[in-house]
C-alpha cells in the first residue's frame, strides 16, 4: 500500500503506522523500507510497534532498524547490512504509554502514540517522549504523532453504527 501511494504521488510523506516487531525480524523491516527510501527520498516514514509480543528484547529489535539502514553509525552484525539509501526513511515507535516513549526518546527515534488503544496517557507519554529525546541528543524533540481511530461514512447515523459494530 505505501509503494502504491508513494509512487501515486509526488510530494506527500508516507508512514506506515507500525510494523509489528514480534512478527517482522528487523532485517526484513529495513530491507522492506530501504528499497522506498531509496526510489522516494525524504518521503518514506517507517513506523514500528510492539503489539502482540514480548517486552524483553523489543528494545534492541527497536534500534536494530536504525543501525542496519545505517542511521545510528554503528555497524551492524556481518552479513546484515540492508540497503542504505541515500536518505533514510524517518522512524517512529507507535506506543501507548511511558515505556515506549521513552525507548522511542533513547535513540531519537520519532514517537506516535497509540490514543485509539488507550487515550488516558497521551499528553505524560508524549512529554515523556520529548524529554528523553532532549536529554540524549542534546536538542529539541522533532515532534510526536497522536495516532487516532477515525471512522467515516455517508451518514453520521451509519458513522456511529460502524464505530459500535464488532466488524
Amino acid at each position: 500500500m505505501a509503494a502504491a501511494l508513494l509512487a501515486g504521488t509526488s510530494r506527500t510523506r508516507v508512514d506506515t503506522g507500525g510494523v509489528l516487531l514480534p512478527r517482522y525480524s528487523p532485517v526484513k523491516a529495513a530491507e522492506v523500507f530501504g528499497v522506498p527510501a531509496s526510489l522516494y527520498p525524504g518521503r518514506v516514514d517507517l513506523g514500528l510497534g510492539r503489539a502482540g509480543g514480548p517486552a524483553r528484547d523489543f528494545p534492541q529489535r527497536a534500534r536494530a532498524p536504525r543501525v542496519l539502514l545505517g542511521m545510528d553509525g554503528a555497524e551492524p552484525e556481518a552479513g546484515e547490512r540492508a540497503q542504505v539509501p541515500p536518505v533514510p526513511p524517518r522512524m517512529r515507535l507507535l506506543g501507548a504509554g511511558g515505556r515506549s516513549a521513552a525507548l522511542a526518546g533513547e535513540p531519537g527515534t520519532d514517537y506516535a502514540f497509540a490514543h485509539f488503544l488507550d487515550p488516558r496517557p497521551a499528553r505524560e507519554s508524549l512529554a515523556a517522549c520529548r524529554t528523553d529525546f532532549a536529554e540524549r541528543a542534546g536538542r529539541p524533540a522533532p515532534g510526536g504523532v497522536l495516532a487516532v481511530r477515525v471512522i467515516t461514512a455517508e451518514s453520521e447515523h451509519r458513522a456511529e453504527a460502524l464505530a459500535h459494530s464488532d466488524g
